[in-house]
């Protein structure tokens, strides 16, 4: 069960306009961006769930490549290209999503714009995953900025996680 997350502008997301000299976060810290993302599924009767090293690298090379082609919105933004992705690094997983994000200076912009958008709202409580990984790219180009989440449930050799 894969999906992605396919509302790209977070255009139903009630967020002020970025200025576009906001000072911006250079990398992305994945212990507090879980610890946000679990506080908000805890607080709507989620299970947490717990940061993936081979996540947080396919999220990071994804946000690399939505840099380089200055955009967010690609062939690879698909289910088809999100399960490609994860079977590129070898990471079999029996349920999948991602949210992307572009122009948000901060975590807690690009999380509070993820909340206030209904698909990527669904995918941060998605129940059907366990893992997540997060990715950030800061370019003086495009978007500035370039954020990518992904969620999972690994495979395991005898089924899901």
């Amino acid at each position: 069960m894969l999906a992605g997350c396919f509302s790209f502008g977070l255009q139903d997301a009630k967020l002020e306009p970025i200025p576009r000299n906001a000072e911006r976060e250079r990398t992305v810290n994945a212990g507090e961006a879980i610890r946000a993302i679990n506080g908000f599924r805890i607080s709507r009767g989620r299970a947490p769930l717990r940061m993936d090293p081979k996540l947080n690298a396919v999220a990071a090379s994804t946000a690399r490549e939505m840099a380089r082609r200055r955009q967010i919105k690609t062939e690879m933004h698909t289910t088809a290209g999100l399960q490609r992705r994860l079977d590129a690094a070898n990471y079999p997983a029996s349920a999948a999503a991602e949210n992307l994000a572009g122009g948000f200076p901060t975590l807690d912009q690009a999380i509070e714009g993820w909340k206030g958008s209904r698909g990527h709202r669904r995918n941060l409580l998605n129940r059907n995953v366990t893992h997540a990984g997060i990715g950030l790219v800061v370019t003086d180009s495009g978007h500035r900025s370039y954020w990518v989440l992904l969620f999972a449930r690994p495979e395991t050799p005898g089924g899901p996680a």
